[in-house]
């Protein structure tokens, strides 16, 4: 499932290739032996189908690979957190997941906010990054230091009492008071602390910035109960 084509990489000018906004990988996690993923939209009604999740032509092919590694970083991740979090079985846990380069899990986590919010369905959204859009382009692609905290939780979806695995792209919100942006795969769901805010050094702990890293276990909800998961399913089941 694939944007329209710009002529331009929308960093440097030059032609694009394909990019996924999140790794195709968890795309592929998601839908093992299934034919296609269901993909549904917060602004429309209906829904598509998509064997690798969602795409664009954003990039040029030097860019594009400037964010393989940390890609690849962030898909291997979330699978050991995958893997480790099914042994756990009550909320309140701390899952320490092994996190020997935290930068680039850091890099995963702002490409793939940062991607969301400069493709079309991000624009059709209203999405913006502000001023924070240079400290985060120069920490991907220019190798900057590290400008935001991450937390990270346990992916909370469920269904029937049972856990799921699901895409949510990035969203804006508040988290420990603070603005943050958040978005989920299978293994883990991501809180980038974007903002201008003094970090509560009370959480310092639990910030994604040491190895191993914690995961925060908040217990399942189901997706019938959750408002915005209920509105996207709300969505999917009108007529488009």
């Amino acid at each position: 499932m694939g944007g329209t084509r710009p002529e331009k990489c929308v960093l440097c000018g030059d032609p694009c290739v394909k990019t996924h906004i999140v790794p195709r990988a968890f795309a592929h996690d998601i839908r093992q032996n299934e034919k296609h993923l269901v993909v549904g939209y917060s602004n429309r009604n209906g829904w598509t189908h998509s064997q690798s999740g969602i795409s664009e032509y954003l990039l040029c092919g030097a860019h594009e690979k400037a964010l393989l590694f940390s890609d690849t970083y962030g898909v291997d991740f979330a699978r050991r957190a995958s893997a480790l979090s099914a042994n756990f079985h009550e909320a309140g846990n701390l899952i320490f997941v092994p996190n020997p380069k935290p930068d680039f899990l850091g890099k995963f986590a702002l490409s793939v906010i940062w991607r969301h919010v400069v493709s079309s369905q991000g624009k059709a959204l209203g999405l913006s990054l502000g001023t924070h859009r240079k400290p985060i382009e120069d920490f991907i692609f220019r190798g900057m230091d590290w400008p935001y905290k991450l937390l990270l939780l346990r992916p909370s979806e469920s269904l029937r009492k049972e856990r799921i695995d699901i895409i949510s792209m990035p969203s804006r919100g508040r988290f420990l008071g603070l603005n943050s942006w958040r978005f989920t795969v299978p293994g883990v769901a991501v809180v980038a602390l974007v903002n201008n805010q003094a970090f509560p050094s009370k959480f310092e702990e639990f910030a994604a910035s040491k190895d191993p890293s914690p995961i925060i276990d908040l217990g399942p909800l189901d997706i019938e109960q959750d408002p915005g998961s209920r509105y996207i399913f709300d969505r999917i089941k009108r007529q488009r």
